[in-house]
């Protein structure tokens, strides 16, 4: 925890960047790991195992190296959790103009069909009605 807090509270750090090529990733981190090094990988990083199978990189690396591997987890659950927020609420949304919409129709339908007096009467039954569905359709989705 100390080396952490002096990296970075330190106003310089040092990185260093190489591109490898993909068969020999393995070789060359085991030329440059050290001992005393620790290998993070993303929990759901994966690495093609000799008969074409997909095996997560941590058990890979723990199988192959005699170094510490930790996992970093959730690093994308922030995003998985946006878009499952978002598409709610476009379905929401959907939902509400849906029932606008058909309300809108069967209330225009009525006045142009009925006569005045039922027509009346039956657009005010079904806004009575249109507004329960939207309030009941908001209790669903967002409550």
């Amino acid at each position: 925890m100390a080396t952490m807090k002096a990296v970075t509270s330190s106003n310089k750090l040092s990185v260093d960047v190489m591109t490898i090529e993909m068969d020999t990733w393995l070789d060359v981190l085991r030329e440059i790991a050290n001992s005393k090094d620790l290998i993070v990988c993303q929990q759901d990083q994966t690495v093609i195992d000799g008969n074409f199978k997909t095996i997560p990189v941590a058990d890979y690396l723990t199988k192959n190296f005699d170094i510490p591997v930790y996992i970093m987890k959730d690093l994308d659950q922030h995003q998985k959790d946006r878009m499952k927020n978002f598409l709610h609420e476009i379905a929401g949304d959907l939902g509400f103009l849906l029932i606008i919409s058909i309300f809108t129709l069967l209330q225009f339908n009525f006045e142009q069909t009925l006569s005045v007096n039922l027509a009346q009467i039956l657009v005010s039954g079904t806004f009575i009605l249109e507004v329960a569905l939207i309030w009941a359709w908001y209790k669903l989705m967002f409550a």
